[in-house]
């Protein structure tokens, strides 16, 4: 899949379409393309499947991310190896300087990945009257990557953009162009329905061996 606009997307929003008995689609990566963008987590997930992949498990992100030039960390890699300060994403094989331990491109920055999990409310997320609270953090103690909505409301644009308490969050990690040192390998977005989409929130597809 290259780059594309939700609007152009061949199935609906909750991936409906997207399975065998309709419009397929695939998840590929193609050098000197952007990567995929503004599609749901559902999309994505069916994107992957028929490819005879699946979205990437938190932990398995996690650990291909390892090593990864981070912009929030106190250390001599913060220079702008992974695009995290920029204006858009970048094309696929142009992030040949922002490489995991494992040798993996892009992980931080250019655009966030949908992972396979999704959050839960957990205990000590709602307030007396049983509405659930954000819990934000500064992610100080992770390279001072961003942490948003660990267990909380999330936003869903199923049918309009719209901040829905009690929502179940789907989860995205690393950051997107825009992020600067927010971005990162402990980077953890659960803000986001998944039905949400955006051009800034793209996926990653891994395969078990």
């Amino acid at each position: 899949m290259g780059e594309n606009g939700a609007d152009d997307y061949p199935c609906n929003d909750n991936a409906q379409d997207c399975a065998a008995a309709g419009t397929k689609i695939y998840a590929r990566s193609v050098s000197g393309y952007k990567p995929a963008a503004s599609l749901t987590w559902f999309q994505a997930n069916l994107a992957c499947g028929n490819a005879g992949k699946e979205l990437l498990p938190n932990a398995v992100w996690q650990m291909a991310a390892a090593g990864t030039p981070d912009p929030g960390a106190l250390s001599a890699d913060t220079g702008p190896q992974c695009n995290t300060s920029g204006t858009q994403s970048m094309q696929t094989g142009q992030g040949t300087s922002c490489l995991s331990s494992f040798g993996v491109e892009n992980m931080i920055g250019s655009v966030w990945e949908w992972v396979a999990d999704w959050g839960t409310a957990g205990a000590g997320t709602s307030n007396a009257s049983g509405t659930m609270v954000e819990v934000d953090g500064t992610g100080s103690d992770y390279n001072n990557d961003g942490m948003w909505n660990i267990g909380g409301n999330a936003y869903t644009n199923y049918a309009s953009l719209e901040w829905r308490a009690g929502q179940v969050p789907a989860v995205i990690r690393g950051g997107s162009w825009g992020d600067g040192a927010d971005a990162g390998v402990f980077a953890f977005f659960a803000y986001s329905a998944p039905s949400f989409s955006s051009d800034t929130v793209g996926f990653r597809c891994g395969r078990r061996r």
